[in-house]
Order: structure tokens, then C-alpha cells, then sequence
């Protein structure tokens, strides 16, 4: 029997990824339903953990779905005079703050 790890709103938690990593072990499928960004302040970290780990499934064997923090963290991309925009980089220095700008231009 195939084994599967199915997870969600990592909201830019580095450490509950990895956790979750540990909790599932070595498995089959990995299936990621959205919502990697927002609210945590590990974004570009949490993106580049996570897609590491992601690549390493063959591709039939995984799934990566946008969520609606994902979208609306692409949408404040787009319109970066939208207060959330600084409010997500406030606590970031400067080389993070570039590093999520140029995740953010890639992930949608």
C-alpha cells in the first residue's frame, strides 16, 4: 500500500514544515494543498525547504496547489503600494526582503 503525506497552511513556518517532514517519514506521495506564505516571517526559507523536499517525489507522485494566502501574497506583489506589502517585509532585513520579492515574481 502507498503512503501519502498531505499538508497545508505552512504560512511561512519553517519549523512546522519540518516537523511535519519528521512526522511522515519516508512515504510514497507528498501532496501540498496551499498556503505556504503569509503570516510567518520565514517565507523565502519555507519556499526553498519546501521545494527541495517537493522535487525529490517523481512528479506523478506530487502535488503543489496555490492557496489563498499564496494568491493574495502574489496579488500584493502585484500592487506593492498595498500596506500588507510592507507589513510582511517589516520584520525581514534587507537580503530577505529581496529574496521574497524574487520568490514572490516566480511563484504564480
Amino acid at each position: 500500500m502507498e503512503s501519502y503525506c498531505v499538508l497545508s497552511d505552512l504560512h511561512a513556518n519553517l519549523a512546522a514544515l519540518k516537523a511535519v517532514q519528521m512526522d511522515c517519514g519516508k512515504v510514497d506521495h507528498l501532496w501540498f494543498l496551499g498556503d505556504l506564505f503569509d503570516r510567518g516571517r520565514e517565507g523565502p526559507q519555507t519556499y526553498k525547504y519546501f521545494q527541495y523536499w517537493y522535487e525529490r517525489f517523481p512528479e506523478e507522485n506530487r502535488v503543489w496547489l496555490a492557496g489563498n494566502h499564496d494568491r493574495a501574497f502574489a496579488w500584493v506583489r502585484d500592487n506593492k503600494e498595498h500596506p500588507e506589502w510592507d507589513l510582511y517585509f517589516s520584520g525581514l532585513d534587507p537580503k530577505h526582503r529581496q529574496d521574497s520579492e524574487q520568490l514572490a515574481n516566480v511563484l504564480l
